[in-house]
C-alpha cells in the first residue's frame, strides 16, 4: 500500500520500504523454525528501528498523505508562474524552502 506512493516522485518512503524488505527478506530466508530463530538473533537490533520507520510511514499516510498530494500538485503549478515569482526576493527565498522540504521528503 505504501509503496505505491512512495515509488510517486516527492513522496517519502522509499528509501525505508527497500531496507525493511530487505530486512524481512533476510528475516524470512528459510522458513523453517530453527533458521527463523537464529536469523531472528541475528537481526533482532534491527527490528525496533524497522518498526519505527514503519509507524512513522503509516501516521503519515494515515494522517497527512492528502495535504501532501495538495502540497505536491500547488508547488508543481507554481512552475507556471516561475518568472514572476523569481522576481521577488522574498517570494524566490520561500519558493525555494517549500522546494527543499518537497525534495527532502523523497530521499
Amino acid at each position: 500500500m505504501y509503496r505505491e506512493w512512495a515509488e510517486q516522485p516527492f513522496f517519502p518512503g522509499r528509501k525505508q520500504i527497500q531496507n525493511s524488505q530487505a530486512l524481512l527478506d533476510r528475516l524470512l530466508d528459510r522458513q523453517d523454525s530453527h533458521s527463523l530463530i537464529l536469523n531472528y538473533l541475528k537481526y533482532q537490533s534491527r527490528l525496533p528501528k524497522l518498526v519505527k520507520s514503519m509507524a512513522v510511514l503509516h501516521k503519515f499516510h494515515d494522517h497527512e498523505l492528502s495535504f501532501w498530494q495538495i502540497f505536491v500538485d500547488k508547488m508543481q503549478a507554481f512552475e507556471i508562474n516561475l518568472d514572476q515569482i523569481r522576481k521577488d526576493q522574498k517570494l524566490f527565498a520561500a519558493y525555494n524552502r517549500l522546494l527543499e522540504i518537497m525534495h527532502a521528503s523523497s530521499l
